[in-house]
């Protein structure tokens, strides 16, 4: 006595031929075909009841033909294939089952996939919410992937293989930790320019090239670690990092770019390495911060305004492989004590110390043959020059090369000091100057 609905009417409808073969019964297998056409669980469980012959019909399934529920998973005890007809379905990873097949999306994945913490396939909108509701890392396949961050997803891993094209996550505010696999080779042009959120990036051994403004603007970005594999750091690849506490620069790069480091005013510490050959124009500009640095033999150049306005700076040493100091490289640097030029360097230019008022002591070495317009201008903390290994006898300084320099009374040397260049010195340095022989 059980009411046939709606639904199942029309799947007996749809079957007239066969059900005028057998006078309007159905056996068992046409049964699974009618399954087909219905909505719900309720509509399997009343087509059972037609028919004692049809009880184990959802047995036979390898899919569910209706959504899967709790309360008929048991009676879809043997599919192998889920099939999810909303975004409302519940997922099942247990028992036989080992693929998903989200119906609208016409997507067919493995059940371990489910159950992964990263994606495995680029996310969308679709299948973020289908497919990977709970993964814990987003992999970015390419530039064109939407980047989520929310209360689950809290990094990414950017699986994008040669180079990170030009602008691919520029001002994303989404990213806080990223990490790059392996098969990148350079980092493009403005690549996570302005990330503002980014607080951490892994860099894999491989990368040749951080280019143009990689990461200028991450003011989030606190520590990273350039690999053994990168050769040169482009113009502006870490300006305005305004958080950026350190960085590890490896013996493989052979140039800073202009402006590689400008405003990093986090910034403490230092090192050169002995690959670096070029410290470029303006490299580490306004890093107000930065209080140690050491440059190790190798580089040739330190470019102009390399260490301009910073002011936490308060001890220096050029290596012998460096011969030329740029202009206004240690500009406006109002804390640096003491200045040490290994031989080698041939000229000092113009305004190179200008505006160093703690500078107290200068080491120069008989290798300059030239100390330019404004050296040492406004020094005024500066007391002594010495010449550590004997003063050059070509050695020429411009008119105003020690202008407002009152303190400076001490000229030490080694060597002999001709009574022509001590008049050189007065002259210069516009006062009466004690000369002190040194051992």
């Amino acid at each position: 006595n059980v009411s046939i609905p709606k639904a199942i009417s029309g799947a007996f409808d749809r079957h007239k031929t066969l059900q005028n073969s057998q006078k309007g019964k159905l056996d068992a297998y046409s049964a699974m075909i009618v399954s087909k056409y219905l909505n719900s669980a309720k509509d399997m469980g009343n087509l059972e009841a037609t028919n004692s012959n049809f009880k184990e019909n959802s047995e036979k399934f390898k899919y569910n033909p209706v959504p899967l529920t709790k309360e008929n998973r048991k009676a879809f005890e043997n599919i192998e294939t889920q099939y999810v007809y909303s975004t409302e379905d519940k997922i099942f990873t247990d028992g036989k089952i080992k693929k998903i097949h989200f119906v609208d999306a016409n997507i067919t994945v493995d059940v371990k996939d489910i159950g992964k913490k990263y994606n495995t396939r680029p996310l969308s909108k679709l299948n973020r919410w289908l497919l990977y509701k709970n993964i814990e890392t987003q992999f970015i396949y390419s530039a064109k992937d939407p980047i989520y961050n929310d209360d689950k997803i809290k990094n990414h891993v950017i699986c994008i293989k040669g180079r990170i094209p030009r602008g691919a996550f520029k001002f994303n505010t989404k990213l806080k930790e990223v990490t790059i696999q392996s098969g990148v080779t350079e980092i493009g042009v403005d690549a996570f320019r302005g990330c503002t959120s980014l607080e951490k990036i892994t860099i894999p051994n491989g990368v040749k090239e951080i280019e143009h403004s990689a990461f200028s603007r991450c003011t989030s970005l606190k520590e990273v670690t350039i690999p053994n594999s990168v050769t040169g750091i482009g113009e502006s690849a870490f300006s305005r990092c305004a958080s950026l506490e350190k960085i590890t620069i490896p013996g493989s790069v052979e140039t800073i770019g202009n402006n590689a480091f400008w405003d990093c005013t986090s910034l403490e510490k230092i090192t050169i390495p002995n690959g670096v050959k070029y410290i470029t124009w303006g490299a580490f500009y306004g890093c107000t911060s930065l209080k140690e640095v050491t440059i190790q033999s190798g580089v040739k150049e330190i470019g102009d305004n390399a260490f301009y306005g910073c002011t936490s700076l308060k001890e220096v040493t050029t290596p012998s492989s460096v011969t030329e100091i740029g202009p206004l490289v240690f500009y406006n640097c109002t804390s640096l004590e003491k200045i040490t030029i290994l031989n080698g360097v041939k000229y000092i230019s113009w305004n190179v110390f200008k505006g160093c008022t703690s500078l107290k002591e200068v080491t120069i070495p008989s290798s300059v043959i030239k100390i330019e317009k404004e050296a040492f201008s406004g020094c005024t903390s500066l007391k002594e020059i010495i010449f550590y290994d004997g003063v050059n006898v070509h050695l020429k300084i411009d008119r105003v090369a020690f202008g407002n320099c009152p303190n400076l009374d001490t000229i030490k040397y080694k060597g002999y000091l001709s009574e022509v260049q001590k008049s050189m010195f007065i002259y210069k340095i516009g006062r009466i100057i004690n000369f002190v022989q040194i051992n």
